[in-house]
This record gives C-alpha cells, structure tokens and sequence, in this order.
C-alpha cells in the first residue's frame, strides 16, 4: 500500500499504464472480438478499462490529496476558472437532459466526446503538482521512445500492405473488408478508395487518419526532442520516417496541419536563418506532397475521394443551416455524431466547431470554446515569455503547436473526439504545465 501514497511513482504507474493501453487500443480490442470471440459485457468492460483506469485515478486523488486539491482550489484562479467552467458545462446540459425528457445517456456521450479530454487535464494538472521534474521527464523519455519504436514498425506494416497484405490476417485485419462494415466483419486493411486504389497505412490504429492525426499530434513533441538539438545529416533517417508515415496514411487534412506545424516549428527554431530552413526543408517537404499527390492523383483525389470532398462540403453546408434552425435552442448533446451513432442517429457535421455548437448551444460553446482558448494562451505565454530555453518550457510549446494542428483539422473533421490521439495528448499536456509553471516560480533548473 505504500505506492499509493506516493504520488511520483503512483502517477508515473498511471501514465505509462495508460499511455501503453491508449496506443494498443484497437489491436487490442480487434484481438478480443474477432480472434478470441468476447462479446456482451465481458468486452464492454475491456473497452473501457481506460475509462475505469481515469476514474481510479481521480478517485484516489480525492482519497488520498483531497487537501492538496482544496489548496489547488484556493490559490490557484486559472484552476477555479478551468473547473468552474467545465461544471456548469455539465450541470446545465444535465439538467436539460430533465427538463426536455431527453435520455440521460446522450448527455454522458456527448461530454465523453466533446469534454472529457478537459476533465483528463485537470487529473494531469492536479498530479503535476505533486510530483518532481525528473518524474514529467522520465515519462517524456519514454513517450518519445514509444514515438520512435512505432514509426519503424509502421514501416513494416506498410511494406506487409504492399507486398503481401495477406499476411495481416495473422494480426486480425482482413483486406477485403472496408471501411463501413467494421461492425460486421475483422478490420479493413484502408484503401485510398473505397474497393481499389494504394492502401493506406493505418498501423495499429483504427484508422489511417486517427494514425495521422496521432502523428500530426506528437510532431512538434518528436521535433523539439529528437530533431531540433542535431544537424539534418544526424537526424535524415527520423525526418524521413515521419515524413513518410504522414504522406502514406494518405490523409489530407493531416498532411496539411503537418506542414503548417513545420512552418510554426521552422519560424521558432531558425527565425534568424529562417530563409534556409524553407530552402532546405519546408519547400522540399510541400513539393514532395504534391509530387506525390499528383502522382497518385485518382487514388487520392479522383473516385471515392471526390465523394468524400464532397460529403464534407454538403456535411458542413448542412450543419451551418442546422446552426440557423436553432439560434435560441440546440438539438441536445448526443445528437451529433459520432455521438448520435450510438443511438441510431447518424447526423454527423464532420466540422468539431459546428459540432459542439449545435450539440450545446451558443452560450455552451463560448464556454466550451473558452476552456480550449485557457490552454492555447497559457502555452503561447510561455513561448513569449521564455527568454531562457529548457526543454520542459519546449515541451509545452509544442503541444501548444500539435493543439493548434488538431484545431486545424476541426473545420473537415472531428479528432478531437478520438481517445488514441487526444487523451495522451492531455495526460502529458496536464502534467507538464503544472511542474513548468512550479519551477518556474522557483528559478529551478528543468534542463
């Protein structure tokens, strides 16, 4: 019992426990229902187990720092500010849920889907002040090490795709089964069409664009620690994997957020030799994207991926006019998917902004919308203010920066709502911001 009242290693357990889970996820639950058979209760609770995982963890921290969390509370307004507004968030959208009749159940869906990646900041916020840098640093090391070890073998998986896809049906994937009836069959090895065209390179995600975004999410993390301190010529082989592994998800939305995240990093890091930078790596890197986009141009553009040019478009023109049919009352949380799915309602605004208005209204959604903003200022003030450099201070730059590349993505897409990209995102994001700002104040050394 000792461990549990010892935040650093408790919280160091936690972290690389979830961490781990979150990136095995679908091969995981893959593995469970179509190899091993487990349905019905016994593989809903499995599938939650990381839900159950958040809800120990913040269970032991009432139990055990409650007093901490009271002075957290006191002293701390950012974090009354943050709290606050994510209760009344709650609380008004229940309470609708009681006025309008409407089932509970959509209400906890919607803020699974829409809220609860603040409430997973908060726990990483309250465990990062309690332990030291040398804990936020080890779980870093080991992130990045995760970071490292999954580009490689998504390089073997792609080239199992390419030359014999057949062999993945030994890891559960079947590639003549697509992307629509994964309820019904093993998953899809993706195609950049829907039955023809380059396959995509999903990995072990669901999806190719949820391993995009992933990877959108943690570049400028991989930038500021692997890549940022060494010349080109050390680094060639990690520049080319990454870039490798965005362009073959064949993912538009991520390989436009990523080159705009290139652009930021590039700006911070070589302000001063700025015009090299773009000469050597940003402009190469735009015309290696189109070389291949005009390459492959009917499998990535053409056929099944006008259609879904398309649907996006009649999808985001249909979402604003539900916007104007519902200036004074919204529709109700869990009405939208991929909330709405579980429900048998399959209106989906592939746009997270309009998404959330209209699930919440406009009052809910300056709120919700103030929350995201809280995070991206308090980042953006250590980028200006961070006149002496260390790495956990560029830490926190560049999750500001992959936060920015998702928010990108929200205008085609929702992946906000994905648990494999957004929550470690946030788990490390919590913890670093509290310790950053704790030894800060300290004049502490954090290099």
């Amino acid at each position: 019992m000792k461990i549990i009242h010892e935040p650093s290693h408790m919280i160091s357990l936690i972290c690389r426990v979830l961490l781990w889970w979150l990136l095995l996820h679908f091969v995981l639950i893959t593995r469970l229902e179509y190899r091993m058979s487990l349905t019905g209760i016994w593989l809903t609770l499995v599938a939650l187990r990381k839900e159950i995982v958040l809800l120990l963890w913040a269970c032991w921290l009432w139990i055990y720092h409650h007093r901490h969390i009271i002075q957290l509370w006191n002293h701390q307004p950012l974090f009354r500010l943050i709290s606050v507004l994510l209760a009344l968030t709650l609380a008004s959208t229940w309470l609708v849920s009681a006025f309008w009749w409407y089932a509970l159940s959509s209400y906890i869906m919607a803020a699974k889907y829409n809220l609860v990646w603040f409430g997973i900041g908060r726990l990483g916020y309250i465990s990062g002040s309690m332990v030291d840098w040398w804990v936020v640093k080890r779980i870093h090391k080991r992130y990045i090490v995760v970071i490292k070890c999954a580009l490689l073998l998504s390089v073997l998986w792609y080239a199992v795709i390419v030359v014999k896809p057949w062999a993945l049906k030994f890891l559960w994937y079947n590639q003549y089964v697509y992307e629509w009836t994964l309820n019904a069959q093993p998953p899809a090895v993706y195609y950049s069409e829907m039955t023809s065209g380059i396959q995509r390179n999903q990995f072990v995600f669901e999806r190719p664009i949820t391993y995009g975004f992933w990877l959108v999410m943690l570049w400028p993390l991989f930038f500021v620690a692997v890549l940022r301190h060494k010349p080109i010529s050390e680094t060639r082989l990690w520049w080319l994997l990454y870039v490798l592994a965005i362009v073959v998800t064949f993912s538009r939305a991520a390989r436009w957020s990523w080159l705009i995240q290139l652009g930021i990093l590039g700006y911070r890091t070589y302000q001063h030799n700025f015009k090299r930078f773009a000469r050597t790596v940003l402009i190469p890197a735009v015309m290696f994207i189109i070389w291949i986009s005009a390459l492959w141009y009917h499998q990535i553009f053409g056929g099944w991926r006008q259609f879904s040019n398309t649907w996006h478009i009649n999808a985001l023109i249909t979402s604003v006019h539900a916007v104007q049919d519902h200036r004074f009352l919204w529709r109700w949380p869990g009405s939208v998917g991929p909330a709405s799915h579980h429900f048998g309602l399959w209106y989906n605004t592939e746009n997270q902004f309009l998404q959330v208005w209209i699930e919440y209204w406009l009052v809910w959604f300056i709120w919700w919308l103030s929350l995201f903003m809280v995070i991206i200022i308090g980042w953006w003030r250590v980028w200006i203010y961070h006149r002496k450099r260390n790495k956990l201070g560029d830490y926190l730059i560049a999750y500001s920066i992959g936060m920015i590349g998702l928010a990108i993505s929200w205008i085609v897409l929702h992946p906000w709502v994905d648990r494999m990209v957004v929550w470690p995102m946030m788990v490390l994001v919590g913890i670093s911001r509290w310790t950053y700002i704790s030894l800060y104040n300290k004049n502490s050394s954090i290099d």
